[in-house]
């Protein structure tokens, strides 16, 4: 990145599980960012993600609640340094105290329904300070892959609640290969959370940027076997959406 005016930039994410069994899962939303050069650093201010959609059909019911707990977050200004390291939330406080408001207004408009109080709860633990939610958002999959580091020799990838539920797949990558202009990373190794039922696996994460160093798109493609229930997969793709 070596722009000096804050630009408005859109991407496209899609996620896209496809389990042994043979059917699919697929989230796709579109996020707006802004970036912003400040000497040796960036201010990226995320504005939200629009036009979620899960299975193709608009987010409904339960899952639309925590969208919306998690869209009163935004905007959010973040830190980056030039490497892509999420080091800051600018005015942490301000942040937290819009949550909570949006978070007291949606808790009462359903009428402290179980669920909805055990959601708020959640995100409310992920708010306790600066430093967690920065530890949140630097393994969410859209911030991660965003700023993936290209110059590091090895880095690992950790996709939760895959191959299932509150399970994990946790990739080691090497250094990558530059392929027709895309920086090309695969996997040396694989393992899980702790539970020993992935027999193996395999990742490949292709990236292209254009000429400021922003993401021009970022895909990820794994693979892991399950003991005793066969081969799931994760594709993710990030594409900047030109106006």
């Amino acid at each position: 990145m070596n722009q000096t005016d804050s630009t408005l930039i859109k991407y496209e994410f899609t996620s896209l599980v496809t389990f042994a069994n043979g059917t699919h899962s697929q989230l796709k939303k579109i996020e707006s960012l802004s970036v912003n050069k400040k000497g040796n650093y960036y201010i990226c201010t995320f504005e939200g993600s629009c036009e979620e959609a899960l299975q193709n059909e608009p987010i409904s019911g339960i899952n639309e609640v925590v969208l919306l707990f998690g869209k009163a977050l935004y905007p959010l200004s973040i830190k980056v340094t030039t490497d892509g390291n999420l080091e800051e939330i600018v005015d942490f406080p301000m942040v937290k105290e819009r949550w909570m408001k949006k978070r007291d207004e949606l808790v009462a408009k359903y009428d402290n329904n179980y669920y909805i109080n055990k959601e708020a709860e959640s995100y409310a633990l992920g708010l306790k300070s600066e430093e967690t939610l920065l530890s949140i958002l630097k393994e969410n999959m859209f911030y991660k892959l965003l700023f993936w580091q290209v110059d590091k020799d090895e880095q690992t990838l950790e996709i939760r609640d895959f191959p299932s539920y509150a399970r994990s797949a946790v990739f080691s990558f090497r250094r990558p290969k530059k392929e027709n202009g895309s920086w090309v990373f695969d996997t040396f190794d694989v393992r899980d959370e702790g539970s020993g039922h992935i027999l193996s696996g395999r990742s490949t994460l292709s990236c292209i940027y254009d000429d400021n160093g922003l993401p021009e798109s970022v895909k990820l493609k794994s693979m892991v076997e399950e003991e005793k229930i066969g081969y799931f997969t994760k594709e993710i793709a990030i594409k900047k959406i030109e106006e």
